[in-house]
């Protein structure tokens, strides 16, 4: 129970940019994970399996299931309108900066569909079977996540301005999970 905090780095297709296990109370390396900063209403990590039940003619009961889909997302919303938060829920990067501008452009033209994957990284508390006032970690690591919400950022002089982003996690290879869960024990 608690927050997390978030973070973006890139996909590669390996696990070699992903903090070792043992690192699981550490903050990742900022040369490969980027934090997006406050979050309001939370993180919520969920996977959604889908099942297709068998039939048989000879029994009136279900002989068995098959998992046919799933579905992984992390959701939040990013309180800090920065340009590099509105590029990564648009699955972009931020374009030319200088000594008093940065400039952001979403894909555009014949490259428009391909966009770039990258990973999430939610980094929060895990409980603890033994002591119950142990502070662990839990650290969930999506490898290879688009962002497929919709983003409409709100201006308003009496609300708080956020982007609500779903990151969807998608199938890597038959030797990398789409995810990964690692929680401190001790």
């Amino acid at each position: 129970m608690g927050p997390a905090t978030i973070y973006v780095g890139t996909f590669d297709g390996t696990t070699t940019r992903e903090p070792a296990d043992a690192a699981v109370n550490s903050t990742p390396a900022a040369s490969a994970w980027t934090d997006i900063g406050g979050t309001d209403g939370g993180a919520t990590f969920a996977v959604d399996p889908k099942f297709t039940d068998f039939q048989v003619d000879q029994i009136v009961d279900t002989p068995g299931t098959r998992l046919t889909s799933r579905t992984i997302m992390v959701t939040t919303t990013m309180s800090e309108l920065t340009l590099a938060n509105l590029a990564t829920a648009l699955n972009s990067t931020v374009g030319a900066t200088g000594a008093n501008y940065a400039t952001f452009e979403p894909n555009y033209g014949q490259f428009a569909s391909q966009v770039p994957y990258f990973a999430v990284m939610l980094d929060g508390w895990a409980p603890s079977a033994t002591n119950p006032n142990a502070n662990f970690r839990r650290r969930v690591i999506l490898r290879k996540v688009v962002q497929t919400g919709k983003v409409e950022p709100a201006y308003a002089k009496d609300k708080q301005s956020g982007l609500a982003v779903s990151f969807q996690a998608y199938y890597v290879s038959n030797t990398v999970a789409p995810f990964r869960v690692i929680d401190q024990i001790s």
